[in-house]
């Protein structure tokens, strides 16, 4: 397939642990390339297939839609903190759920039409489970997710967006924290981030995102745009 001069680009949307192999090898193949997020399942893959993209000049994009999608109301999140609506950011909540866990399922007889080997690829050999590869591809939740060999659960599937939404509310795209700390039940209760400007950012609370600044709050997710005092979404920053 990807020898095929008419392909100019890819969609890699495998399960997480089968992200970086047909990454590397779509970029030799000089193929552009969008992989579902979050981009990989370890830091020392996602290395990798940054590296082989920059050395193939090839275009890589991962998927963040939460910037573009969802009525605008993570934009809007972002352009007013950074606007200085909130005043001068103090702290930032991101609620993603917890990571993954280890795979402890019972082996099930694979359906004959399961290439369960391929499936596993480049996770450790187990036995099939029809959680981990459901039949079809809608009306369920694809529980691999939750398990260590193939996902980093709430972690990255939720935080590869809403982590993606605080970087952006606080302007560090190209940058991130100086400190992470996990959390160890005494100074650290939960995940905690420092940045160089003195904001502490907390893995914790409801599912989206808290900015909490000297002159307000505003909280996003999915389902809402809240501000406190309210008027702060009314605010217009810029010409129309």
């Amino acid at each position: 397939l990807l020898e095929r001069k008419d392909i100019d680009a890819v969609v890699i949307a495998t399960p997480d642990h089968w992200h970086a192999i047909p990454v590397v090898a779509a970029a030799r193949a000089k193929k552009d390339i969008y992989c579902e997020k979050p981009m990989s399942l370890t830091i020392r893959e996602a290395r990798i297939m940054a590296d082989t993209v920059k050395k193939e000049g090839v275009v890589f994009q991962t998927g963040s839609q939460q910037r573009s999608e969802c009525g605008g109301r993570f934009h809007r999140a972002c352009e007013l903190v950074r606007n200085g609506r909130i005043g001068e950011v103090k702290t930032v909540h991101v609620g993603v759920g917890g990571p993954s866990k280890d795979c402890d399922l019972p082996e099930q007889d694979a359906p004959k039409d399961a290439d369960w080997n391929t499936w596993l690829g480049p996770a450790p050999l187990r036995g099939y489970h029809e959680a981990l590869c459901p039949k079809g591809v809608h009306g369920h939740y694809p529980a691999w997710r939750n398990y260590k060999p193939y996902s980093g659960g709430g972690m990255t599937d939720w935080g590869a967006h809403h982590f993606d939404i605080a970087q952006w509310g606080l302007g560090m795209d190209e940058s991130g924290p100086v400190e992470v700390h996990a959390p160890n039940g005494k100074e650290f209760k939960t995940l905690t981030y420092r940045y160089a400007n003195g904001v502490v950012m907390y893995h914790g609370g409801a599912n989206g995102v808290l900015f909490t600044g000297t002159k307000g709050k505003i909280e996003v997710n999915r389902g809402h745009l809240r501000s406190d005092p309210g008027d702060i979404l009314k605010e217009k920053i810029g010409d129309d």
